[in-house]
């Protein structure tokens, strides 16, 4: 790992990552099918060790890559912040730290929840949707109570027609 070498775009630089894994065990306990985890243990134990390996690996260049592009976006913050010059050392620290991020799209990310969601979406439902019976059923709510009053407290339920069998 090379820190701040010659390029401007790469404050932390990873030439290469080797990650080993010396002694790997494990047991199964609590299954019905420990003896055959036992029996394929000596096969199933160096694949696991190689998969472990690699995605340490890939986890640590990932973590490096993210530390080199905040350093960055740090550095960039820095010199907006010298060439505006703050007035006091908090406004300073305040704008060096502060990362911009962009407001939420209620249509990029997933509504989760019965209701939709409040951007273009709203009021699109998937076919089928039991969410948008859900909503039909509660519109039409005001008017059934009206013409049941009307009626009596009797439903269209209590109006089921049996055969008695036998004899």
């Amino acid at each position: 790992m090379e820190i701040g070498k010659e390029k401007l775009e790469k404050i932390l630089t990873l030439n290469a990552v080797r990650v080993h894994v010396h002694k790997l065990s494990y047991t199964l306990r609590k299954s019905k099918f420990s003896w055959l985890a036992w029996l394929i243990k000596p096969i199933l134990r160096p694949i696991v060790r190689k998969v472990m390996e690699k995605q340490l690996a890939t986890a640590i260049a990932d973590g490096i890559h993210a530390a080199n592009r905040e350093l960055l976006f740090a550095r960039e913050r820095l010199r907006a912040t010298r060439i505006s010059d703050p007035q006091d050392v908090r406004t300073f620290i305040k704008a060096v730290i502060t990362r911009l991020t962009p407001a939420e799209d209620p249509d990029f990310y997933a509504a989760v929840g019965v209701r939709p969601s409040k951007g273009v979406f709203n009021g699109v439902y998937a076919p089928g949707s039991i969410v948008k019976l859900y909503e039909l059923e509660a519109r039409r709510a005001g008017e059934r109570i009206d013409d049941a009053s009307a009626k009596g407290w009797r439903n269209d339920i209590f109006d089921v027609h049996t055969n008695v069998m036998g004899s």
